[in-house]
């Protein structure tokens, strides 16, 4: 997935959660159109008569403000390359519980509901506290936090429509708020899209989070044992190539003596394919098939292309710029339709070493371009899946955004369709199934996956 370049709108103060009406109907105007002419989804999940009926059902619906009635539309689609988000430099705190109605929410305990109580996200940054309200929707406020903010602050509200849960969720790490489709995996543990995770807890005392292990939020290579090395890569920020480079390249010696490889791609939701290059030459044993696509053409993806065409322009890069050349001229010739990108091979230019075995462990929020890596990687009969499920956004990729009436909303839209082949069929929300799942119960799914190389 394309990061959202928040950095651009971190001089925006002004509150943004609820908008007022024009501007809401500006947007919703502005929403639609672009769904119709950009999204890459658009002419292969609805019709013109369905959508038009779709977008009027949000608005029936007590949502508390703008923002969750417009995502309401973009969640139709199931599909987390098209959503929402609002930005922001410092997170809305009106709607901060405190403490005295934290304390009185505790106080009811032996009368909560199921899914009230404290809930601790996979990240091991945030404690929260879910809360009932009056119209039953679950309000999660957070207990304690390892990020810049305050006590009793929402950051999660949890709504029941016809087709299942609606999660408004706020990223403090990340400074957006966005809506998602979710699940209740078991009454214990709550999927929102590929933003979060969180499991409940059954005990909770003040301090739990400094006892809980943080994610880790960099690239790095540790020695397991003389047959295991770990890779970990949370994150494809086209910014990271070098420092993947270099662990490779630093630990050549070991890569080629070690027999299991485990690649750790959890919680990473995508960036620069680019980011496996230097990886590749220990995992491929023949060329990898690389998927063709259909690349909706529109004014926003043709405007996208040239702005990426300037760009090697002005590092000198021909090659690229040829490349670009050749993509603009196929976009101008398909106006209101798709160009096609044919398919391709990646030579394998194996490096040398003993590697019997690649394990890659995911989760419910590895997605995009790392869904991409594992559907090249599951080529070799080297690999094997390990963990749950990804987040199931590779189908429609090519994520662009596009800036809404408001001030500090984007619209994140896929422009392209990836085209699909025998064996590598459609993941769209579902994602790619692993070979070897691993439950929730179990806690280290390193030592999981080295024990089962291990065994077998």
């Amino acid at each position: 997935m394309t990061k959202i370049m928040i950095v651009i709108f971190v001089a925006i103060t002004s509150s943004l959660w609820s908008l007022g009406q024009t501007t809401a109907d500006t947007n919703l105007k502005f929403l639609i159109s672009k769904i119709k002419a950009v999204y890459a989804g658009y002419p292969y999940k609805t019709t013109d008569a369905q959508f038009d009926r779709i977008v009027k059902e949000p608005f029936s619906k007590p949502y508390p403000d703008s923002f969750v009635q417009l995502s309401r539309i973009t969640t139709f689609f199931s599909d987390a390359h098209l959503a929402l988000y609002q930005v922001f430099s410092n997170p809305d705190t009106t709607s901060c519980f405190s403490n005295r109605k934290i304390m009185a929410a505790s106080a009811r305990q032996p009368h909560l509901t199921k899914y009230e109580g404290y809930w601790v996200n996979d990240l091991g940054d945030q404690i929260i506290q879910m809360i009932s309200d009056k119209n039953g929707v679950l309000n999660g406020y957070i207990i304690e936090t390892r990020l810049s903010a305050p006590v009793g602050l929402k950051v999660l509200s949890l709504y029941r429509d016809s087709t299942g849960w609606l999660a408004d969720v706020t990223r403090l790490d990340y400074k957006y708020r966005v809506v998602t489709r979710s699940y209740m995996r078991n009454d214990s543990v709550l999927i929102c899209g590929y933003q979060a995770k969180w499991r409940k807890v059954k005990l909770y005392k003040p301090g739990l989070l400094n006892l809980i292990p943080v994610s880790e939020k960099y690239p790095s290579l540790r020695v397991l044992d003389s047959n295991t090395i770990l890779i970990r890569m949370p994150d494809f920020d086209g910014s990271l190539f070098p420092i993947y480079d270099s662990l490779l390249k630093a630990n050549k010696i070991v890569l080629s003596q070690a027999k299991t490889l485990i690649l750790d791609v959890r919680n990473n939701i995508g960036g620069s394919i680019s980011n496996i290059e230097p990886i590749t030459p220990y995992v491929c044993t023949a060329p990898l098939y690389l998927f063709g696509s259909l690349r909706r053409s529109s004014e926003e993806a043709l405007n996208e292309a040239l702005q990426s065409r300037d760009r090697f322009k002005q590092r000198g890069d021909t090659i690229t710029m040829k490349l670009f050349d050749k993509y603009i001229d196929g976009l101008k010739k398909a106006t209101g339709g798709f160009y096609e990108l044919e398919s391709d091979t990646l030579v394998c230019e194996s490096t040398p070493n003993s590697i019997r075995n690649v394990g890659i462990i995911t989760n419910y929020a590895a997605v995009s371009a790392v869904e991409l890596m594992i559907l090249y990687y599951k080529q070799s009969p080297k690999v094997k899946l390990f963990g749950e499920a990804t987040g199931g956004v590779v189908d429609y990729l090519n994520a662009i955004y596009l800036r809404m009436p408001s001030p500090g909303l984007l619209l994140m839209v896929a422009t392209a369709k990836r085209k699909l082949v025998s064996g590598f069929g459609s993941y769209d929300g579902k994602g790619i199934p692993p070979d070897v799942p691993i439950p929730d119960s179990e806690k280290d799914w390193v030592l999981f996956t080295k024990r089962f190389y291990e065994k077998n």
